[in-house]
Order: C-alpha cells, then sequence, then structure tokens
C-alpha cells in the first residue's frame, strides 16, 4: 500500500508517468505506419532515458535492476523498431498479428486496442520495473 505522506509517495507517481508513457507507445505503434512508429519508438526511447535519470536521484537504492531492465526494454525496442512487413488490415502493422480490441471496463478509457505478440516482452518488461520503482503499490 502506498502511504501518501510517505516523501517517496511523489516520486512514485512521477515513475508511474514514465511507465504509462512507455506503454502508450505500446498501444500505438501497433496501429502505425513504419514513417509513423520511428516517431513513437523514439519517444518511448526517450521516455526510458529519463526515467533512468529520475531513477538516479530518486532510487538509487534499485538503481541497477532499474538500468538492467531499462536496457532490455531498449533492446527490446530496438528490435521492434527494424521491423517493417507487409500487414493485412485489422492486424498490427508491425508482427502482422490480428489485434483485439477490449473494453477496459473504464469510462474514461473506453475501448483499447491490443497486439498480443509483438509489444507482450515490453509489457512484461514495464511490470517488471513496477517493483523496483515502487509503482506496484499504486
Amino acid at each position: 500500500m502506498l502511504y501518501l505522506d510517505d516523501p517517496q509517495t511523489e516520486f512514485i507517481f512521477k515513475a508511474a508517468a514514465f511507465i504509462d508513457r512507455i506503454r502508450e507507445g505500446c498501444e500505438l505503434y501497433i496501429i502505425q505506419s513504419f514513417e509513423e512508429r520511428q516517431d513513437t519508438f523514439t519517444i518511448m526511447e526517450i521516455e526510458c532515458e529519463e526515467l533512468l535519470l529520475f531513477s538516479e536521484k530518486h532510487f538509487f537504492n534499485n538503481l541497477d535492476e532499474i538500468s538492467l531492465i531499462i536496457k532490455e526494454i531498449l533492446e527490446e525496442i530496438n528490435k521492434l523498431k527494424v521491423l517493417n512487413e507487409l500487414s493485412e488490415k485489422g492486424n498490427c502493422t508491425v508482427c502482422n498479428t490480428p489485434l483485439i480490441m477490449y473494453d477496459t471496463l473504464v469510462i474514461e478509457f473506453g475501448w483499447k486496442t491490443m497486439c498480443e505478440k509483438c509489444p507482450s516482452n515490453l509489457y512484461k518488461l514495464l511490470y517488471y520495473l513496477e517493483m523496483p520503482t515502487g509503482v506496484i503499490a499504486i
């Protein structure tokens, strides 16, 4: 549980925002053209680098773990960045896997589109990043 009067709370929420912005990139690149997703991947890389700098100041006790996970995220982004397969309409523009629509059950978020294949490693790594940053407590 996250205690609002804990001095780390502010930093945990900011780390969550970094992680969420990287996750949002995973929702975007699956529907973008090759050229468009290059920009999305660059933004995701910048978010990773900024999270690492932020972590150096605020999560220094877990910096080794955070650094390792961010390095793996950047490696995964670089793998996805070069993929330029032809895709069928309604499929992921990166890996051509059929896209899935699901209801988030949150009115403000509505329906989301996801690919079950190519961003799965990124989602897993982002989840692993939640423990050393404290985001898991939110």
